[in-house]
């Protein structure tokens, strides 16, 4: 025990200065030089383990502490007076029993230390801080549990943990929002819906592309955003058994909902990034795969928000396994979402295994469920199936979601469809997707609704960019990132010009550190 309080008591003295020093008191480690300011007589007091009988010379006199009173034989460690001793101005000169890690020097003798302690330390002197990241290496694999909280403990942390993601994102506090010069065209009409190709600008320079899926008519019509998750065809992705985004996205149009299904980074038609890109510079500006996957997300909803046929109040998000990812964590900062079904992701045992579904700071003592429970106390739909990392939702994640559903009374809210599939998005799958956002975007009676009759167009005419060429004018790899990371280097000097007249929250702190600043 002393062995490692010696430990923790060398680790203070070695990174701060913790301890204020004046003419007539200071406070001194038994391994460190001390000045004495001011010369006359002082009291000596010794900290060290309540077993303990410590000895310690000093101004050439030795010193033994007194017996610990009765109300200190619970205490690990305690303070004792040893004695009164006269010291000349200059370096101090001591050697101490092995036992004890702080003395107090004071020349008024009814000043006892261990009050100042109190009004200085944050946790009691012996205690540490807890870290459980220095005793368990965590890694996506790892397996976590989700406490329960109370509603105005679930509060607080939810902030929080917004502040986390957009912290780790570069979007704290929330960018303003450049144009997005958005573009639709090329419009189609099909069976029962039309189609059209979309691109638009998450940062100047950097395009955001898709496709459109509108039902007939003039609306309003509720609208869904759709990122796919790591198919080889990714939003064009069409396999029976596995997942077809096109179909999703038909099916949702035809249903009278408007659908948007955009690129990931470095997929399709996103060719001015590779899917994993980036180094240790980017993120220092807040630019990685997952931030810039999430902002296109956020004016994702801007731009299907901007149709004039389609009704902010009712906007949706879903998507399967990396699209499962980007759909619970925008939802968890994106208030204008009313409504999600993240599928085949929200695990308490697989935290995302891909570069885009990774952020600094994202997960530092939680894991997905509780990003996945920030969408409470709006309607959330948990899809998952026995052949992945979701094979436990009914058992584990999902009764610890709808714990937090439960603080707001809005259980009803949020429910599981499990199925016995490999990894997927499947006709199954997204059947119980059209249920549920039937159900709760457009009302009546959507629990027979079945897809059926899904002729998808001819692949390549859903593509913007057929041929891989990058429209005039525009950058792509090192010249993007380049470009990217200049345009956050003006947001800092924005942000910096900002904080000279108003300061940084604490909760901006406590997020990015895990930790609270006392009151």
């Amino acid at each position: 025990m002393s062995s490692i309080l010696a430990i923790g008591f060398l680790a203070i003295s070695s990174t701060l200065n913790v301890f204020p020093q004046t003419d007539s008191c200071c406070i001194a480690f038994p391994w460190e030089s001390k000045e004495i300011l001011a010369e006359g007589d002082y009291t000596v007091w010794l900290y060290s383990t309540s077993r303990a009988m410590p000895t310690i010379t000093i101004g050439g006199k030795e010193l033994r502490a007194t017996a610990i009173e009765k109300e200190q034989r619970n205490k690990d460690l305690v303070w004792r007076k040893a004695g009164e001793v006269h010291l000349n101005s200059g370096t101090l000169e001591m050697a101490c029993s092995p036992d004890i890690f702080l003395i107090f020097l004071n020349m008024d003798e009814h000043v006892n230390p261990e009050k100042i302690l109190d009004d200085m330390c944050v946790l009691p002197i012996s205690q540490s801080i807890g870290n459980t990241r220095a005793a368990i290496e965590r890694n996506t694999d790892t397996v976590f549990t989700m406490p329960r909280y109370s509603k105005e403990a679930w509060e607080q942390k939810a902030s929080l943990l917004r502040d986390r993601i957009l912290l780790g994102s570069g979007l704290y506090p929330m960018p303003v929002k450049s144009p997005l010069n958005a573009k639709v065209f090329d419009e189609s009409a099909q069976d029962g819906y039309t189609v059209s190709k979309v691109s638009f600008e998450p940062w100047p320079g950097f395009l955001a592309t898709g496709n459109l899926y509108k039902p007939m008519g003039d609306g309003p019509f509720p609208g869904m955003i759709n990122p796919h998750g790591h198919w080889k065809n990714a939003r064009v992705e069409d396999e029976d058994e596995s997942c077809s985004v096109p179909a999703r996205c038909i099916t949702l149009a035809r249903m009278g909902i408007v659908a948007f299904a955009y690129d990931m980074l470095g997929h399709a038609d996103s060719i001015q990034l590779s899917h994993r890109w980036g180094d240790e510079r980017e993120k220092l500006w807040g630019l990685h795969p997952f931030a810039l996957q999430l902002w296109t997300s956020i004016r994702a909803v801007d731009f299907i928000t901007s149709l004039s046929y389609v009704d902010s109040e009712r906007i949706g998000c879903t998507g399967a396994s990396g699209g499962g990812t980007q759909t619970f964590t925008v939802t968890a900062v994106e208030p204008r979402i009313r409504i999600a079904a993240p599928v085949n992701m929200i695990s308490s045992t697989m935290q995302g295994g891909c570069l885009c579904e990774n952020a600094p700071v994202l997960r530092l003592d939680n894991s997905n469920m509780e990003i996945g429970a920030l969408t409470a106390p709006r309607p959330m739909l948990m899809i998952s199936t026995t052949g992945d990392w979701t094979r436990e939702t009914p058992r584990v994640e999902y009764p610890a979601i709808r714990n937090i559903y439960a603080l707001y009374g809005a259980e009803d809210k949020l429910e599981n469809a499990h199925f016995n599939f490999e990894h997927n998005y499947n006709k199954d799958s997204r059947e119980a997707m059209y249920r549920f956002m039937g159900t709760h975007l457009l009302g009546g009676e959507w629990q027979g609704f079945t897809e059926a009759g899904v002729v998808l167009p001819d692949i390549q005419d859903l593509k913007l960019f057929p041929d891989n060429t990058l429209p005039e004018g525009y950058l792509s790899g090192t010249d993007l990132i380049d470009n990217l990371v200049e345009q956050a280097k003006e947001r800092r000097t924005s942000r910096l010009t900002h904080l000279s007249t108003t300061p940084i929250p604490d909760s901006a702190f406590a997020a990015l550190l895990g930790a609270e600043v006392p009151a």
